[in-house]
């Protein structure tokens, strides 16, 4: 994801990281601990991948009835998703969303210089008490 999404990235990492058991709360989730309830976890959506929004009442008969978004953040105080609309490169908030979770139209296209698929074979020297794989 570019730069100017981290933020959002953050953010959908806190929504995440509140609905997780945390061994510090004796494997209690700070969701439940703050609203008397355990989260459901049915929204959760890869972050970064392509979504289109459903435009329920198009302006003329031949518009396109779903705008291509990427999905950005779980907004507070409002059922739905937060999306980057690829068009008109402006975030809206809508609850009619497909996903399409194995597909990053914002993805950055060169490879760091430390991926695995550029790295060579190495056999890892591992301490005899870890398992062999």
């Amino acid at each position: 994801m570019p730069l100017e999404f981290w933020g959002e990235c953050a953010l959908t990492a806190i929504h995440i990281i509140n609905r997780l058991p945390s061994p510090l709360l004796k494997n209690k989730f700070p969701f439940e601990l703050f609203y008397h309830r355990p989260p459901s976890l049915s929204h959760l959506r890869v972050f970064g991948c392509l979504s289109y929004a459903i435009v329920v009442h198009p302006k003329q008969k031949f518009d396109s009835r779903a705008r291509q978004c990427v999905f950005v953040h779980y907004p507070n105080n409002h059922k739905g998703y937060k999306l980057f609309d690829l068009e008109s490169h402006n975030f809206i908030i809508s609850h009619d969303v497909i996903f399409h979770q194995i597909v990053f139209p914002l993805q950055q296209q060169t490879q760091p210089s430390f991926a695995p698929s550029v790295l060579p074979n190495l056999a890892l020297d591992l301490p005899s008490s870890y398992p062999s794989v």
